[in-house]
């Protein structure tokens, strides 16, 4: 148990609410649900990310593409006023 005697060692040196016995309980809480957490598909792992993408306005479609078709709109408007 090397925990315990971690734990031992720093609460000898200082005063705690909590006893080595709770410390270890919330301790072992915690390893369990971490044994229990399963890490996300990567089918879902895109979907967070597109989430995320869009929440933080990082969009698939960046400043600099509608930039770009803006200008090309452009474009097209003027050749198309200079045939008529």
């Amino acid at each position: 148990m090397l925990v315990f005697r971690y734990l031992s060692s720093i609460l000898s040196r200082q005063s705690s609410a909590h006893t080595i016995s709770e410390l270890v309980k919330f301790l072992n809480a915690i390893d369990s649900w971490a044994k229990r957490y399963k890490f996300p598909s990567d089918k879902d792992l895109k979907h967070i990310n597109r989430n995320l993408k869009s929440c933080w306005g990082l969009s698939t479609h960046d400043e600099s593409k509608k930039r770009d078709k803006k200008s090309k709109h452009k474009s097209k408007r003027s050749s198309n006023e200079a045939q008529t």
